[in-house]
């Protein structure tokens, strides 16, 4: 384990004993008030749940699965039924007791941020769903998700109806139909498919744009608004029975039409208003100008909705989905989701982590709560795979395509949790019911992304034709360094925002901007030497006029900086300063990264064999790239300063840290230096990208170097331990002064 992530847990832990500490210390004086209690005690949970959600989605990300699984396995362990109810002192009943109000395991305080969180994350999916994607690719689509909702919804409610009378005979003890409560919400957890594992291993395959990518994606749509239709109706159906349907009960099917048609009703008749009046409803928030006011107004919106549709006897987060699904096509729809970026990292994996803690886990102990979670799991999978599969091969897919469309669809994720925390809220399930059907979600998620990677690892096609799945056009324009591409991109998204569009950063790395305007929707992708647009082809001109604008503003800046910026009269001051070094240069020196005497006699010849070194150290993955980017930076200026000194330099994405390499030439080396004379110390510095302590490093190696005396004791070094010792012993001096 890393010391980073060591202090992390010792930290962590620290500020967890505390409150336990201080609660046993104040043992005398007057008792808080009652409400205080509560929100002392719910504000305590919520600090605790922050850090261990934490931990449990970065471990499980580091073994590639979902964070979701972390988070729900780290609820689990800190919540009431394990950790969080053994006493401690302060804590009679523990830090998070057992409770049996509203039917749950935890206090309804630490529940209602739960239910404020899965009212967002409906919301952000609602605003995540393509429906231009929707209406584009219809067809295919509808067949795959339609045939997927009706065959996961028969599989998860009939395995229900089957196994529950026999493994838990005691509360089903006579046969149950598929009109059992029970049944319903099984069958309709089953059917929510989360494409999020399988958009990930398509983007990283390139096989996005692909006929079973853009397949998988539509249907995903088509999956989430019918899974929200057939949540509405079997809540419709639960709320008018009172929970007691079965197979005893004699089916009044007009009566169960009626309810349906409420549930129908009331969720198309919102979302058709809310489509229909999507620009206008865009319009209105904007005029409050600043993004974040408007996308906080929209949030305040969604719960505005969630509450009408709960009193409408549905669910609420029914209500904030339609509110998402309305601004989903909106140029806003980007903007609102960056803005709520930090609500939904703080809100989400709260929810997941407390939806763990509901989870009594003990219940996995029993055999019939594996029995039942693992039949539901692998009946999940399967239910996907013929019933996403086959539709296919009439939209001329093989049985290649087909294979990889099924499992595509089989991953499950949020909705299914959020649908089983309604039932357990509504004393549907119980809580060995809640934890087997826990069960499914995760184990699609555990066993099916090593076959989408096995099915989308051939490049042969999955499809008998060839077809066109997407009219966009890619330009792309390259540049001849990565500085240069910074600065180009920084003034285009700066021409794209007085133009009027709004710009959203959906991908860090590599950087991928969405940028939108009415109905002007492109991508930007940024590489380190070249931007690449995806744009519609009614949208090219506009991007080459722009582009060419952009290009043109910036040649007449750099022209205008040549007359003024003298970067030769800049350079001659570095090495005469009395500035201070902040850092300890010899944190990022290895000893085995020093050459007391090169070998080299050129400047090409040193500069490369100090790269050799790193990388034969194992300090840099990528030598070529190394490379390159050092060389692009030599050609715009020597780094050849004075006094013998030279200090090669670069950022790029083969480091993860910035690191160092010296090397000595006591004859010295022609390294184009200011003062013409010949380099002894040459230092190489190799940065990452996003380093922060590049140009410190860089600066403070001219702090420790700015007399002659320095630069001839360190010549008069002749071991690598003595070069590496003068440099931390220096900036620790200069750290002191």
């Amino acid at each position: 384990m890393s010391k980073k992530y060591l202090h992390l847990i010792v930290m962590s832990l620290i500020l967890i004993a505390i409150p336990s500490i201080l609660w046993a210390a104040n043992t005398s004086g007057e008792e808080s008030s009652f409400i205080t209690d509560k929100m002392v005690a719910v504000i305590l949970q919520i600090g605790i749940i922050i850090v261990v959600s934490k931990f449990g989605g970065l471990l499980f990300e580091k073994i590639k699965l979902p964070s979701v699984m972390g988070e729900l396995l780290a609820g689990m362990i800190i919540g009431p039924f394990m950790l969080g109810s053994i006493p401690i002192a302060g804590f009679a009943h523990g830090i998070i007791p057992l409770s049996s109000q509203g039917g749950i395991s935890i206090s309804p305080e630490l529940y209602s941020f739960a239910t404020v969180a899965s009212i967002l994350l409906l919301f952000i999916t609602g605003l995540e769903t393509d429906l231009n994607l929707l209406r584009k690719f219809f067809i295919g689509g509808a067949l795959v998700g339609i045939s997927g909702v009706i065959v996961s919804y028969i599989i998860g409610a009939g395995t229900a109806v089957w196994l529950l009378p026999i493994l838990f005979p005691v509360q089903f003890p006579d046969t149950i139909g598929f009109m059992n409560p029970t049944c319903m919400f099984i069958g309709v957890l089953s059917t929510a498919t989360s494409v999020g594992i399988t958009a990930r291993i398509l983007s990283e395959r390139k096989k996005i744009a692909s006929p079973e990518g853009v397949t998988i994606l539509a249907g995903a749509v088509i999956d989430d608004v019918l899974g929200i239709l057939v949540l509405a109706i079997v809540i419709g159906l639960c709320t008018s029975d009172g929970g007691q349907s079965g197979a005893s009960r004699s089916i009044n099917w007009g009566q169960i039409g009626s309810i349906a048609l409420k549930a129908i009703s009331v969720w198309l008749g919102f979302t058709a208003i809310g489509l229909i009046f999507s620009k206008k409803i865009s319009f209105a928030l904007k005029l409050l100008k600043k993004p974040i006011s408007f996308s906080l107004f929209s949030l305040a919106l969604a719960f505005f909705m969630a509450c009408v549709f709960e009193k409408a006897g549905l669910a609420m987060i029914i209500g904030a989905y339609v509110v998402g699904l309305s601004l989903a096509n909106t140029d806003i729809s980007y903007v609102i989701q960056e803005k709520l970026r930090p609500i939904y990292d703080f809100l989400v994996p709260l929810f997941f982590t407390v939806s763990g803690m509901l989870i009594n886990i003990k219940s996995f102990a029993s055999k019939e709560v594996i029995i039942l979670g693992g039949v539901l799991g692998i009946g999940a999978i399967l239910a996907k795979i013929i019933g996403c599969g086959l539709p296919t091969f009439l939209l001329k897919f093989n049985m290649r395509g087909a294979a990889r469309i099924g499992i595509g669809m089989a991953p499950r994720g949020e909705v299914a949790l959020i649908i089983a925390a309604i039932a357990l809220s509504r004393n549907i399930f119980d809580h060995n019911i809640f934890a087997a059907v826990i069960m499914m979600p995760m184990l699609c998620d555990f066993i099916t992304p090593p076959f989408i990677n096995l099915a989308f690892a051939s490049d042969k096609k999955g499809i008998n034709k060839n077809v066109n799945v997407e009219d966009k056009i890619f330009s792309e324009f390259t540049f001849p360094s990565m500085e240069s591409t910074t600065f180009v991109v920084s003034k285009i998204i700066d021409y794209f925002k007085k133009e009027g569009f709004f710009i959203n950063l959906i991908i860090v790395q590599n950087k991928v901007y969405q940028i939108r305007k009415d109905n002007i929707f492109l991508s930007l992708t940024c590489y380190p030497t070249k931007i690449i647009y995806n744009t519609s082809v009614d949208d090219v001109a506009y991007v080459k006029t722009l582009m060419y604008e952009a290009l043109l503003d910036l040649y007449n800046t750099v022209e205008s900086l040549k007359q003024i910026a003298k970067p030769e009269e800049l350079k001659k001051d570095l090495l005469h300063n009395e500035g201070k070094t902040k850092i300890n240069i010899a944190n990022h020196l290895d000893v085995n990264c020093i050459i007391p005497e090169l070998k080299g006699t050129t400047k090409t010849e040193v500069i490369n064999e100090l790269i050799d070194l790193l990388y034969d150290k194992g300090k840099i993955k990528d030598k070529q790239m190394v490379n390159q980017a050092v060389w692009a930076r030599e050609k715009t200026m020597s780094t050849g300063l004075q006094d013998g000194l030279a200090i090669p330099h670069c950022r790029t994405e083969a480091v993860k840290k910035s690191i160092l390499a010296v090397g000595l030439c006591r004859k010295g080396i022609e390294f184009e230096s200011l003062d013409g004379q010949p380099a002894k110390i040459i230092i190489l510095i190799i940065s990452p990208v996003s380093a922060s302590a590049h140009i410190q490093i860089l600066a403070g190696i001219s702090s420790l170097l700015n007399d002659k005396n320095a630069a001839l004791k360190l010549l008069s070094y002749d071991n690598p331990r003595q070069i590496r010792k003068f440099f931390s012993k220096k900036s620790n001096k200069q750290q002191r002064i």
